[in-house]
């Protein structure tokens, strides 16, 4: 009968080793885990061992890790794409707006993805007016600084409305909850523009947060699948084996002191 020298870890964690007569290799395996060992390595010795070998059954394969991969590369670009389309349809505005010598006053708004990527340029020359849109009516800057107050402004959206010299007209997104400058800001800085005798610029920023929340949501599980991806290409198959031995054992080792 052939003979199997084998070692594996104890429901203590402790290194055991020895030497098993079985008449296959599958026999000796089920004995040693029925014993309660966690097997780490079994090896047959003799002429006979080499013969069972050979005519025990195939072992299983191993998991597919080509196609692990393709699922973590899928999550990874699904999450990905999710939190880039949600900066997208909300990029930052990048407000840039001068008062030339002849009085005509002309702004350049950037679209920018998280305000690092562009994504398009607006420009405005002669701007004539420029309004304050809340809660679905406009104001002119005098009625509005008159009547709405903070709080009227904290519960409603409001939006940027830009009216050029040709009777073009154009509105920013409407907004509830800014980060930057608010839109009650970029309106009181353009209208500045057009009231001030002299030449001037000014310059201000602005995004609404609960994109940014949303887009946020979306990388942090694509941030743990990148660093699943980069810690399986990093550590070696034979030290990620040790690992999920010994979180095994520690595993029994908790169970065993909470059935003691």
């Amino acid at each position: 009968m052939p003979t199997y020298s084998w070692e594996g870890r104890s429901a203590n964690d402790a290194v055991v080793r020895g030497e098993l007569e079985a008449p296959t290799r599958d026999l000796a395996l089920a004995r040693l885990k029925a014993t309660g060992v966690m097997v780490i390595r079994v090896e047959g010795r003799g002429e006979d061992a080499v013969m069972d070998a050979s005519s025990a059954p195939p072992a299983e394969p191993k998991r597919n890790k080509q196609g692990l991969f393709r699922f973590e590369h899928g999550a990874l670009a699904f999450f990905t794409a999710i939190g880039i389309g949600v900066g997208y349809v909300s990029p930052v505005l990048d407000y840039d707006c001068t008062r030339d010598a002849g009085g005509s006053v002309d702004c350049a708004i950037h679209r920018r993805v998280f305000g690092l990527v562009p994504r398009s340029t607006l420009d405005f020359r002669g701007i004539q007016t420029v309004q304050l849109v809340i809660g679905g009516y406009s104001q002119s800057m005098a009625e509005q600084m008159r009547q709405v107050s903070n709080a009227t402004r904290s519960q409603s959206w409001d939006a940027l409305v830009i009216v050029s010299a040709d009777g073009s007209s154009w509105q920013s997104h409407q907004s509830s909850s800014p980060m930057g400058q608010t839109n009650v800001e970029l309106v009181n800085g353009i209208d500045g523009l057009l009231k001030s005798p002299a030449p001037a610029s000014y310059r201000g920023w602005t995004v609404d947060k609960t994109p940014l929340i949303i887009a946020g949501a979306f990388f942090v599980p694509a941030g743990f699948v990148f660093l699943g991806l980069l810690l399986s290409l990093v550590i070696p198959p034979a030290t990620a084996e040790k690992m999920k031995s010994s979180l095994h054992a520690y595993a029994v080792e908790l169970r065993r002191r909470r059935r003691s």
